[in-house]
């Protein structure tokens, strides 16, 4: 009897604080903040990945072919920022001294937009040389990676003016 007399006078104090709401005020009200599920993370996270950048190259390898040590050389990478945000070069290095890149460093280069980076090698090494550089990027890699090569034959030795002939 006690626990039916406690329950009535809840039901009663509630009733008397509570205003009437209408269906429509149920339906139009925002949800209550609860647990976001792993599965709806994972859904989170997927569609966030959709508006990434995506920086798609015409080519990732170069080769110069056979070359003469100490010969510069240079080469220029076409891109294309296919994804779905800014793409941002924050860094690019090379494998050696020798390989210097240039590029559009922290310039957001927007969805469909192209950019380039050119590579500068001085030619130096002998026989099979392959230089790397890596991009550092807002991908969803984090980086990318873009090779050249070239076959370094030994300089031609100049030809020497040896001793003058008095005759």
């Amino acid at each position: 009897h006690a626990l039916a007399c406690f329950l009535r006078e809840a039901a009663q104090s509630v009733q008397g604080l509570a205003e009437p709401v209408s269906k429509a005020e149920l339906v139009h009200r925002p949800p209550r903040n609860r647990p976001v599920s792993p599965a709806h993370r994972v859904a989170q996270r997927d569609e966030a990945a959709k508006s990434l950048p995506v920086i798609t190259f015409e080519e990732r390898e170069f080769d110069f072919g056979t070359i003469e040590q100490g010969t510069p050389q240079e080469h220029t990478f076409a891109f294309t920022n296919t994804g779905e945000a800014p793409l941002i070069i924050t860094n690019a290095t090379s494998s050696c001294g020798c390989t210097v890149p240039d590029y559009p460093q922290n310039i957001p280069i927007q969805p469909g937009e192209k950019g380039e980076l050119v590579v500068k090698f001085n030619g130096t090494g002998m026989n099979q040389v392959i230089k790397t550089v890596t991009l550092n990027t807002n991908t969803a890699a984090g980086q990318e990676m873009l090779r050249i090569k070239a076959f370094v034959n030994a300089k031609s030795p100049s030809p020497s003016m040896g001793p003058v002939s008095s005759n």
